[in-house]
């Protein structure tokens, strides 16, 4: 079984500061939200992006519509038929109701993606006590980990240096390595 890796992306970070209440209103966050769900809703959802990217909500290296559409949404993608921009568009759009109609005021909206947990492309929305969080289950169609969010994620785990970068952390049988999957890379952090 492939190892799964849970992190931070650009997207993720993207998304997190949108729904964060922190720029705007949380509330009018999930009112943009729904408004260009809605505006796109027979388009690709790099349609939504493109949009996101006119209105400088997004910057285009984080959300770039093309990379979006080739990689994640596409026929031809490693995605393709895993019925990615359906997922994506429910998922949210379920999140967003859950976070204005169940708390006493809408709550943030924190947005993980897991690699190699399954062979499908799944959102899991966990309702908790202070926030709304997304976890993103994406096959293990890639190399998980990114190298450009702000967030640093790392995996611990029993078993040999497999990983180029694994740092041993005990060296008893198995030994005890720590891996990098997410944010600038820091030496032996």
């Amino acid at each position: 079984m492939p190892h799964c890796a849970i992190y931070k992306s650009l997207t993720a970070e993207f998304l997190d500061d949108f729904y964060s209440g922190e720029g705007t209103p949380i509330d009018d966050a999930y009112t943009i939200a729904e408004q260009l769900l809605q505006a796109h809703q027979h388009q690709s959802l790099s349609a939504t992006t493109a949009e996101l990217n006119s209105t400088n909500r997004l910057a285009t290296d984080v959300g770039n519509p093309q990379d979006f559409e080739n990689f994640w949404l596409s026929d031809k993608s490693q995605l393709a038929g895993k019925e990615v921009d359906r997922v994506l568009r429910h998922g949210y759009a379920e999140a967003i109701r859950i976070g204005r109609q169940e708390y006493p005021a809408p709550v943030p909206i924190e947005t993980f993606w897991i690699t190699g947990a399954g062979p499908d492309f799944e959102l899991h929305i966990c309702k908790g006590k202070h926030r709304i969080t997304v976890f993103m289950l994406i096959p293990n169609a890639r190399r998980y980990g990114s190298t450009r969010s702000e967030a640093t994620s790392f995996i611990v785990r029993a078993g040999g240096l497999r990983d180029d970068d694994a740092m041993p952390l005990h060296d008893g049988p198995p030994p005890i390595v720590k891996i990098q999957v997410s944010g600038r890379k820091t030496p032996q952090s």
